[in-house]
């Protein structure tokens, strides 16, 4: 018997040994920021010219380095590209010209950017590095050297000829990433049905028990478990949905025949609170997925290190139209009908992981 007390620790150790997790979907970048100080070597030479160096829109220039927030872009795994807001303008003079538009390839390790009003690649990281920072990432992109349009456009726009050369260090450019929702792709939920709603089917003699590739977790309590939750979640739960193709059948044996319903792809809607499925009812037809009963998830835990969002023991309730249709299907004769809209349907708790177990 598997207390629910134990749920919390359980979960999460049954999670981690489910194995490698599969690979995951491309992440959304919703901000973060890169430090570039400027290699010292470049930073003379520009010093020794006469050019100055100034910040353009959000970016920060600190002495020698500058700090250019990340505004948007996709990381799968943590390569990607990644849009940054903000510059640096260089005047020599009364020459000058602006480097923005910037985008990293934390892949390739190549630097774009727009240059005097055309588009270049800029610089080339001779070893792009990408590393797990929580639910986030840290690319280095070390020694990013210019390359050689790159290092010909800024002569021309300063008027410097040779001032700068192929090869010349650019600097050392570290992007920390954040997410505001992660792909989620694996993890098991389990609902635990509550003692009263059990009494009400089984006076009815209805049945439960899982379907698809979901199993009992639990006789008693009774707890189902359904596998291979995947979809996004926001950090906070306040976005997101994860979803399963398995679910549960409610079977009830009689004299005119047997009467069921089918409830599929288990999923939860951490933006509405609801948990979902797609019924299907006597007719063969099955309803598209909506809402089984609404969700309170008033606990939940992130462990940064293994990549997972856990919650135990969510109270779930029974939605309008789930009490509708098991009163129809099981007990259209009863007065009153035995099952309301607000009761308790049971507990809800999961374990879903955002990235692979820690190396």
């Amino acid at each position: 018997m598997i207390r629910r007390h134990l749920f919390p620790g359980v979960l999460v150790c049954l999670l981690l040994a489910l194995g490698t997790a599969q690979s995951a979907a491309a992440d959304s970048v919703s901000g973060g920021t890169v430090r570039l100080p400027l290699g010292p070597d470049l930073a003379a030479t520009l010093h020794g010219a006469g050019v100055k160096l100034s910040p353009l829109g959000p970016a920060r220039l600190h002495g020698r380095s500058l700090a250019l927030p990340v505004s948007g872009g996709e990381l799968d795994a943590g390569v990607g590209r990644l849009s940054l807001r903000g510059g640096l303008k260089l005047t020599a003079g009364a020459r000058s010209t602006s480097i923005g538009q910037i985008t990293l390839d934390t892949g390739s390790g190549a630097m774009t950017a727009e240059l005097g009003g055309r588009s270049v690649r800029l610089a080339l990281a001779r070893r792009p590095r990408v590393d797990r920072d929580g639910f986030g990432y840290e690319a280095t992109l070390g020694k990013l050297v210019l390359t050689g349009s790159g290092a010909r456009r800024l002569d021309h726009s300063l008027a410097l000829p040779g001032l700068l050369g192929v090869d010349d260090v650019l600097g050392t450019a570290i992007a920390g990433i954040r997410f505001e929702q992660l792909t989620v792709p694996y993890g098991t939920a389990y609902l635990t049905l509550e003692e009263s709603f059990l009494d009400k089917l089984r006076s009815l003699a209805v049945a439960v028990e899982p379907s698809g590739a979901g199993w009992y977790f639990s006789r008693s309590p009774l707890t189902l478990a359904f596998t291979g939750m995947q979809g996004s979640a926001a950090l906070d739960l306040s976005a997101g949905s994860i979803a399963s193709a398995d679910g549960l059948r409610l079977f009830q044996a009689g004299r005119k025949g047997p009467y069921e319903l089918m409830l599929s792809g288990i999923s939860l809607d951490f933006a509405t609170g609801a948990l979902a499925a797609a019924i299907r009812g006597m007719s063969g037809d099955t309803a598209p997925s909506g809402p089984v009963a609404s969700l309170q998830i008033p606990v939940f835990h992130k462990n940064a290190f293994t990549g997972v969002l856990s919650a135990p023991n969510s109270p779930a309730a029974v939605s309008p139209g789930l009490a509708s249709l098991l009163n129809a299907t099981f007990a259209a004769a009863a007065q009153p009908p035995p099952f309301a809209a607000g009761e308790a349907l049971g507990q809800v708790a999961f374990a879903v992981g955002t990235h692979g177990k820690p190396r």
